[in-house]
């Protein structure tokens, strides 16, 4: 509720009008989507980009993947 910025005292009086309801809880929805979305991209980046402080690539001699770690390549190689 107060993602969506609902006032919990006021809440059965919003709940009459559907038209009101409605358009807070979509208004919620969409910024609370963004905000998710926008956390989710930032871990995709972090984990997509590569360190520069690693000297030394890890590649799979299978199928060519990059591993960050040694035990990353050897648990890859497992599967």
């Amino acid at each position: 509720m107060t993602e969506f910025s609902i006032n919990r005292r006021h809440r059965e009086g919003l709940a009459e009008g559907r038209g009101e309801w409605r358009k807070r809880i979509n208004k919620g929805c969409r910024i609370y989507d963004e905000a998710w979305l926008g956390v989710l991209q930032k871990r995709i980046r972090r984990h997509t980009t590569v360190s520069s402080d690693c000297a030394e690539e890890f590649i799979c001699h299978i199928y060519g993947r990059k591993c960050r770690s040694r035990i990353g390549l050897f648990s890859h190689t497992k599967k």
